[in-house]
């Protein structure tokens, strides 16, 4: 089985292995049911040693090879630049982002060259028509482009602290914020943001990155990302002899004032692709 092959080369000991080939084998119609409890009694291990077992299933895929599948390569293209220039924020976009649209100088006058004069009226109309066209859709790029200007002027502003210092430091922002600020729907910040990437001092990253909801209790919130940083820095900076478990790491968050449940620790831990503990071991 291509699950167990893959968990066997991350580094699972035989006894870790043996549980996890009997999950995957035998136990995930009960996972699915909700039955964690019995299926935790069955495999002879704790919940959350289950839980995080099944966190660690979820990252694996059941055809491997189509990693391998070769493809275009992706280069991505920064549209803005916010970054500290002695010791200011500068924003610039980059223009040659930016789809540079215009009407061809000659265009407009190509019926002159037709001798018929009515093939000439209606090409004439014809090409009238296409340069409405044209200029409106140059139109709304325009606009769409001083939007996303208004756009980073607005992350600068609200995020500056994330902008200046780094990830720990970005705070909950929702679109719906953004676009009151705006005076746009939230749906065109949505799709103004799609696919849009920011050169920062702390790497190139999706304008959607800097959109995040908020995390722990109130008083003491921070944002989804922040959140996100904290746990790496703490497995980074970990000295113990034993891994730090998904829970202890939301035990750690709590004494910060941070209340994050052990299941968002291991949502957050995933999308970090950090391994579970019993995959990280010992150090």
């Amino acid at each position: 089985d291509s699950l167990i092959a893959q968990a066997e080369q991350q580094g699972l000991d035989s006894e870790e292995l043996e549980v996890f080939s009997m999950l995957v084998n035998d136990k995930l119609e009960l996972m699915r049911s909700g039955k964690q409890a019995q299926v935790a009694k069955e495999l002879g291990i704790e919940v959350d040693e289950l839980e995080e077992l099944y966190a660690f299933l979820k990252t694996l895929t059941p055809f491997p090879g189509q990693s391998y599948s070769k493809g275009p390569e992706q280069y991505v293209i920064p549209e803005l630049s916010i970054r500290r220039e002695e010791g200011e924020l500068v924003m610039r976009m980059n223009n040659s982002a930016l789809p540079d649209l215009r009407i061809q100088a000659s265009f407009p006058t190509l019926a002159d060259s037709i001798g018929d004069k009515e093939e000439a009226k209606r090409a004439s109309q014809y090409i009238n028509e296409q340069i409405k066209r044209a200029e409106g859709l140059i139109f709304q790029v325009q606009v769409r482009n001083q939007t996303l200007y208004r756009l980073g002027q607005v992350l600068m502003r609200e995020q500056r602290a994330f902008f200046l210092y780094g990830p720990l430091h970005q705070k909950p922002l929702t679109q719906k914020e953004v676009a009151a600020q705006l005076d746009v729907h939230e749906t065109t910040v949505s799709r103004i943001s799609t696919a849009k990437w920011i050169d920062t001092d702390w790497g190139l990253i999706p304008v959607k990155a800097l959109f995040s909801s908020a995390v722990g209790e109130e008083g003491a919130q921070r944002s989804k990302e922040a959140v996100k940083e904290m746990i790496r820095q703490l497995l980074d900076e970990h000295q113990g002899k034993k891994a730090l478990s998904d829970q202890k790491i939301s035990d750690l968050l709590k004494e910060q004032g941070i209340s994050v449940a052990r299941r968002t620790v291991a949502k957050y831990r995933n999308e970090l692709n950090i391994d579970p503990s019993f995959i990280r071991g010992t150090n």
